[in-house]
């Protein structure tokens, strides 16, 4: 009598194969495969300079100079953090009320041996805005060099450069911020002063007229730069303004910039407003009718019910046309194996890239909003909701926003 196997029960049977234990009695030699772990990593700060024996000795000089200067715009940003979360210690500190205090010799040493991290932290500090001055001034030295004029200079270089001066800008500002700083360190001054020295050329001016950054951080640090730049040059040595008579600088543009951008973070929650550069320019009350954007006057950029409009139009396009890729791929079933032209390649990479600069501006949009709100807190006169005993961070932000679904949007 033949029996029916159904083909579920056949392959159940041959799965239980597996566990059929089939001794060969031979010992096992052989250990176990080690895992390899390879992840690529494209930062590696001009590392593989060394590798281009064959190429111009210069080139490998300048990444060799590319690659320090990133180590000191690192330990920058880490002085930076230093400053921003610096908290006082002075105060909990009991102090001395008078000479004849029997314990003021304990306090005074109590003290001292409490402040001396914090005035080692200062002094380090210190040192490296020394280090860091002389590195940039030797660097823009050697730009000058009236034989360096005639030779071929990278933007990335400048760049470079102008990412130093946006550093000093920020340190600057944060250590004049920090009222903590002062208390802690009341006996010792701030040394060292920041250099008025020429800009290595208009590649800000020029990155940001054209766009060519990507995030919010690279957009704003362009602005800083412009203004600082220009509070650097101002001064007995140079005049801004002859340099725009004379056309290397174009103050007009700068202007604009900065009517239509007003206030830009500085870092974390800190703004700055870009017209105080110009204000504390040497040669600025002369030439104060050359400004627009030392006037006050409250720019639309800072509004952003008049940008909404203008978002939900570009959000619309762009996921219309990515909609469009994304069905033609699916229609002609053409997949990440398949072979595109070069002119296919290029229409997905411009795709991809507007849609990180959408999303890049949507996100400065917000930030610019924040940051405007911050310095320009509402009070109980433009606000009939904002009582007169709210703290000033209340005033910045809850009180200084309203509802944008309402008949008339303020805000304030």
């Amino acid at each position: 009598m033949t029996t029916h196997v159904t083909l579920e029960d056949a392959l159940s049977n041959v799965d239980l194969l597996e566990e059929l234990p089939l001794p060969d009695q031979q010992p096992c030699i052989e250990p176990p495969p080690s895992s390899i772990m390879y992840q690529a990593n494209f930062d590696t700060n001009f590392e593989d300079r060394n590798a281009f024996v064959t190429g111009i000795a210069r080139y490998i000089e300048q990444a060799t100079v590319h690659s320090s200067m990133n180590e000191m715009l690192e330990e920058g940003h880490e002085y930076a953090v230093m400053l921003y979360t610096w908290r006082s210690c002075s105060r909990a500190i009991p102090q001395v009320k008078c000479n004849e205090q029997p314990n003021r010799v304990e306090i005074y040493e109590k003290t001292v041996e409490v402040l001396e991290p914090e005035v080692t932290k200062l002094m380090k500090f210190m040192y490296f805005q020394r280090k860091a001055i002389e590195r940039f001034c030797s660097e823009v030295k050697r730009l000058c060099h009236a034989e360096r004029r005639k030779d071929f200079v990278s933007e990335a270089y400048l760049l470079t450069l102008g990412k130093f001066i946006n550093m000093f800008a920020v340190l600057d500002e944060l250590k004049n911020m920090k009222c903590s700083v002062k208390n802690d360190h009341s006996a010792y001054k701030r040394s060292g002063t920041l250099p008025r020295s020429p800009l290595p050329g208009n590649i800000c001016v020029d990155y940001y007229e054209n766009k060519m950054y990507l995030t919010p951080s690279e957009k704003h640090m362009l602005l800083k730069v412009m203004g600082f730049g220009l509070y650097l040059m101002d001064g007995n040595v140079s005049n801004i303004y002859k340099l725009d008579a004379k056309k290397r600088i174009n103050l007009s543009k700068i202007d604009k910039f900065f009517k239509q951008l007003q206030v830009v973070p500085l870092f974390g929650d800190m703004q700055i407003e870009l017209a105080r550069y110009i204000k504390t320019s040497a040669h600025y009350e002369e030439n104060k009718s050359k400004w627009t954007c030392t006037q006050s006057s409250i720019s639309p950029q800072y509004n952003i019910c008049e940008q909404m409009v203008q978002i939900r139009d570009d959000h619309i396009r762009f996921i219309s046309e990515l909609a469009r890729y994304s069905n033609s791929e699916v229609v002609t079933g053409s997949g990440l194996d398949s072979q595109k032209s070069d002119e296919e390649y290029r229409e997905l990479f411009d795709l991809a890239l507007r849609g990180l600069q959408l999303l890049s501006k949507w996100s400065a949009h917000v930030m610019e909003v924040y940051s405007w709100k911050l310095v320009h807190p509402t009070d109980k006169f433009c606000n009939k909701d904002c009582p007169g005993t709210a703290e000033e961070y209340e005033r910045a932000t809850r009180y200084n926003l309203v509802c944008i679904y309402t008949d008339s949007p303020r805000y304030f």
